[in-house]
């Protein structure tokens, strides 16, 4: 098996994360869909994770922070984040 080829079986991950992170942006944007802006969030920073070390660690890169922007605006606009800082201080 020759390296390169290792590298791109994962860059379908890059990809997805970027996907996953303006979804989930766009989910945030629709009230009623918070929760599944949560997951495709959670999906997306994972892709994103998993894929910065293959050739596009650059666009994996910016579907994790995009995809942590989503989730952090989800949580915080589905008041979440302030019921586990609560949980979490107690």
């Amino acid at each position: 098996m020759e390296k390169g080829n290792s590298f791109a079986a994962n860059d379908g991950f890059a990809i997805g994360s970027i996907v996953l992170g303006v979804l989930s942006l766009f989910a945030w944007y629709l009230s009623p869909w918070k929760s599944v802006g949560i997951v495709l969030s959670v999906m997306g920073l994972g892709y994103g994770i998993v894929a910065r070390h293959t050739r596009l660690h650059r666009l994996a890169i910016a579907g994790a922070l995009v995809s942590g922007i989503g989730l952090l605006a989800n949580l915080v606009s589905s008041g979440l984040l302030s019921f586990l800082w609560q949980a979490i201080l107690q």
